[in-house]
């Protein structure tokens, strides 16, 4: 599975590029989808190198476990600021029209996430400190995370795994199905609701809304339910039953970035977006092009 996973970090290498060139993912939305693809990506790439044994001394090991837990809570912590920012926009119509508060939203979004990431991390952190534990896989106190002893990794097996890890997953998750349910109903409601009684601005941003939704429509079904059948495969192994759920659920979880690029790329909105930028690049380096040669041409005539 390592192999995949490494695929799966280029291929969101590809979609952070895309996402960071096109003016259109600029927006407030598009920025906390590209940190939410760069704290996959970083998840994934340090669990990378933990699976190749790249580090060798225990210290790097566990710098790298810590790093990778700080990276996986930021990625399910973006997939919820995703999830509100919808929320807020399409239930509470909330506006961002302002470059101002735009701008604010996303510092404060900032501030949520990496303070939460940090703060469990920092959790974990202190555990492992002021905790004694044996190195012993069978004597080691179950509510140690333990990270760098076994593994680069927290220790996943038993009431370690499920209180550093699935249980902020599920917190996360639940909070996830509530606002996309909420959201959900209430563009099913403005369904109904006929055109005519809305005017031309607000069905501009209805349909923009509605793109954005789309977006983070994917990006829950991906992550969420990934990780939901990961949260089932890991009550699966703690029972030791159902087998292929649990290899099924790992080939998902590898997979999300080659998952997210596809659904990202094959479809006509993004195939025209990067077409139009690239038709856009050209014409400003043949504009480019001719006010030089212009220019050149003038000042020949002027020393002339």
């Amino acid at each position: 599975m390592a192999y995949v996973k490494a695929i799966s970090v280029i291929f969101m290498a590809i979609t952070i590029a895309v996402y960071l060139w096109l003016p259109q993912f600029q927006s407030l939305h598009g920025k906390c989808c590209n940190l939410y693809f760069i704290c996959l990506t970083a998840t994934f790439l340090l669990n990378v190198f933990s699976i190749f044994n790249v580090f060798d001394s225990k210290m790097a090991c566990s710098i790298n476990g810590y790093a990778g837990y700080f990276a996986t809570m930021a990625t399910f912590l973006w997939l919820s600021v995703i999830c509100f920012d919808a929320w807020s926009r399409i239930v509470m119509r909330r506006s961002q029209g302002l470059q101002e508060a735009r701008r604010r939203s996303f510092l404060n979004y900032n501030l949520i996430v990496w303070s939460i990431a940090g703060a469990l991390t920092l959790i974990v952190f202190l555990v492992d400190r002021l905790v004694p534990y044996s190195s012993k896989l069978d004597k080691t106190l179950t509510l140690v995370p333990a990270v760098g002893v076994f593994s680069c990794w927290i220790l996943a097996q038993g009431w370690s795994g499920m209180l550093y890890f699935y249980s902020p997953l599920a917190i996360l998750l639940s909070f996830n199905l509530t606002i996309f349910s909420v959201t959900t109903r209430h563009i099913y409601l403005l369904d109904k609701i006929s055109s005519k009684k809305l005017n031309g601005i607000e069905q501009k941003q209805m349909s923009k809304n509605r793109a954005n939704y789309g977006v983070y429509l994917h990006l829950f079904i991906i992550m969420g339910g990934s990780w939901v059948l990961e949260i089932v495969a890991f009550i699966c192994e703690t029972q030791k039953f159902c087998k292929p759920l649990i290899v099924a659920a790992d080939i998902i979880k590898c997979s999300q970035g080659i998952i997210i690029f596809l659904v990202t790329f094959c479809n006509r909105d993004m195939i025209r977006a990067i077409r139009e930028r690239t038709h856009e690049r050209r014409l400003s380096g043949v504009e480019s092009a001719t006010c030089s040669l212009t220019q050149d041409f003038q000042l020949k005539q002027d020393m002339k």
